[in-house]
């Protein structure tokens, strides 16, 4: 029973998944009335689909990288469930930095949708104390971050203070806005610390493979 793509919590790559077959030894006929029973050889998917028709439980195999993981499919929507998606954050941001960023992303592979905004919001904290910034509106201003990159991160931080001020159910939160918000953020991260570390290992690299000439 092929499942939709599903993104792959070891490789991160959104991987179509196949079931996985469990063989072993196992009853193949049993009459309980006189104790007779049949042992083999036995193959089964293992798939659980709960009496909700909207609701299977699967372990899976990454078509990507061949790993195993347990995914669940929801009305229609596959996610993986265990282990949780931790895909590495770069060492080029800041370790307080990195470490909120982290727990974000935690937060969104654990479902706690109003914990990873949250947990955005602190993140974006910390790099405005790291850049020595007042604000979004100041780095833009300064123009450490362009229009656009200032436009996602500060409505990612507008969701977040909704998260945190104002009477939002967090059952009303959707999956998909919270993993778009935080990809507004870790674009912040990347165009603040991630690309301007490549580009200085690149001069650097540049720089010395012209002085041996």
């Amino acid at each position: 029973m092929p499942l939709k793509s599903v993104k792959c919590p070891h490789c991160a790559v959104m991987t179509a998944i196949e079931p996985v077959r469990i063989s072993g030894s196992g009853i193949l006929h049993e009459r309980s009335h006189d104790d007779y029973i049949v042992k083999g050889e036995v193959s089964i998917g293992a798939v659980v689909q709960e009496s909700n028709p909207y609701l299977t439980w699967v372990v899976a195999a990454c078509l990507s990288c061949d790993r195993f993981f347990v995914a669940v499919q929801e009305n229609g929507r596959v996610h993986a469930i265990y282990p949780l998606s931790r895909r590495p954050v770069a060492d080029a941001i800041p370790m307080q930095v990195r470490i909120a960023f982290e727990d974000a992303l935690l937060c969104m592979a654990a479902g706690a949708l109003g914990g990873c905004l949250m947990m955005c919001r602190t993140t974006l904290e910390r790099m405005e104390r790291d850049k020595g910034a007042s604000s979004l509106r100041d780095l833009r201003d300064r123009g450490l971050i362009s229009p656009s990159l200032f436009d996602q991160a500060d409505e990612a931080r507008r969701w977040s203070n909704m998260v945190g001020h104002d009477p939002v159910p967090l059952e009303d939160l959707k999956a998909e806005d919270c993993e778009e918000l935080v990809e507004y953020v870790e674009a912040l991260l990347d165009a603040l610390y991630v690309q301007p570390a490549k580009l200085a290992k690149h001069r650097k690299t540049r720089e010395d493979l012209q002085g041996h000439k």
